[in-house]
């Protein structure tokens, strides 16, 4: 059985065609023929019968299992070449979600400017949900993420650094803006303009909808709170941010949520589990570990 044996099948099972998988990979239709019976054979049991039609292939019960642990050897192969490019290259990839970087990654800036741990970082800003799929899949290093839940993958390490509460931001033109306090079930009427799914804040909005018995109206979505700010400031909509995050307008307040129940927001340093971090990467984890 080889490496390629496997990536020839997982294609088996998304084509369901021999010719397709061989025109994939530009290799011979018997090439994948023989792929399958060295498969069969290793693990002494028929992987995929044809159909009433010759161009029909069926996967069977143990196909299916197979090709499920083979898409996790797939992509654990992907992730351990892509990481073992960038040791050899000694760079690093950092994943940063953009709250989380404004407000705390520029606090240990300095400090790794001084390490000159600089010239091996390699920076991505994405929405913490994007940022963890990117390092299960090994595209990341580490990242500076945020969750609604602590340790909430078991393919990943968590270190968490900050908790805070969700609050509203609210036009000043907003009746609801003399509030100090708000629960969120008088929201019901309000438009809202959110970051989109790639964050947790859209995770956060649907706990708070959930446990408040209603089904928000979400006008605009982003990735760039600026544009929230200037939409909540033009009272378009109302928006839900971690407690962290400040007003970069006058025109806009801040209202703590008062709900018993409700989602926190986690800022965590994140790395894969079976990760074996360099010299470079424990010297950044130290730097973030002590400072934040």
């Amino acid at each position: 059985m080889h490496i390629n044996d496997l990536k020839y099948f997982n294609q088996l099972c998304i084509k369901k065609s021999f010719s397709k998988v061989a025109k994939y990979y530009d290799i011979s239709q018997p090439a994948v023929s023989n792929s399958l019976k060295r498969l069969e054979r290793h693990f002494d049991t028929t992987l995929l019968i044809r159909g009433n039609s010759q161009k029909e292939l069926l996967i069977t019960s143990a196909g299916e299992q197979l090709n499920k642990h083979i898409e996790s050897i797939i992509n654990e192969l992907q992730s351990a070449e892509r990481e073992i490019v960038r040791m050899n290259r000694k760079s690093m990839m950092l994943g940063l979600s953009p709250i989380i970087g404004n407000i705390y990654f520029t606090k240990i800036a300095k400090q790794i400017k001084e390490s000159s741990l600089t010239r091996d970082i390699i920076t991505y800003e994405a929405g913490s949900n994007d940022l963890e799929k990117a390092l299960i899949t090994g595209k990341l290093d580490i990242a500076l993420i945020g969750s609604i839940q602590k340790d909430q993958n078991d393919l990943l390490t968590f270190l968490n650094f900050a908790e805070s509460k969700f609050c509203v931001f609210i036009s000043k033109d907003n009746p609801l803006s003399s509030r100090t306090g708000i629960y969120f079930s008088e929201l019901k009427d309000q438009a809202f303009v959110m970051f989109n799914s790639s964050f947790v804040h859209t995770q956060a909005l649907k706990a708070f909808a959930k446990n408040a018995h209603f089904l928000p109206k979400v006008l605009f979505t982003s990735i760039d709170v600026n544009f929230l700010m200037n939409m909540v400031s033009e009272n378009i909509g109302v928006t839900i941010l971690a407690d962290i995050v400040k007003p970069n307008r006058p025109d806009i307040v801040k209202i703590p949520i008062l709900d018993d129940k409700q989602p926190h927001f986690y800022a965590s340093i994140a790395y894969r589990s079976n990760h074996l971090l360099t010299e470079s990467q424990s010297s950044l984890l130290e730097i973030i570990k002590t400072k934040l």
